[in-house]
C-alpha cells in the first residue's frame, strides 16, 4: 500500500465535511489535529473540545471527514495571540 503524504500537521485546526456516527457532532464542527499518522495508511487523531476546553471527544479520521480550516494565528509556544 503506497504511503500518502499530507500536509496536516499538530495542532491543525479541521473541521468535519460529515457527521460523525456515534456522536453529535454536526458537519462543520472543528477539532484539533493532536497525532498524525502515515503508516500502514494515512489517518489523524482529532480532540473535539467544549467553549471551556473540555475534551469531549476524541476520534481517529481519515481525510476524506475532514477538512483543513485556515489558520487565523499561528504561535510559538509561550507566545500569546490578539484576534
Amino acid at each position: 500500500m503506497k504511503k500518502r503524504t499530507t500536509k496536516l500537521r499538530l495542532y491543525d485546526v479541521v473541521e468535519l465535511k460529515q457527521e460523525l456516527p456515534g456522536t453529535d457532532f454536526p458537519i462543520g464542527t472543528q477539532g484539533t489535529v493532536v497525532m498524525v499518522f502515515t503508516d500502514p495508511s494515512f489517518a489523524v487523531l482529532i480532540e473535539f473540545v467544549d467553549s471551556d476546553g473540555q475534551t469531549l471527544d476524541v476520534c481517529l479520521l481519515t481525510d476524506d471527514t475532514i477538512t483543513e480550516t485556515v489558520d487565523l494565528c499561528w504561535r510559538e509556544p509561550g507566545e500569546c495571540c490578539d484576534l
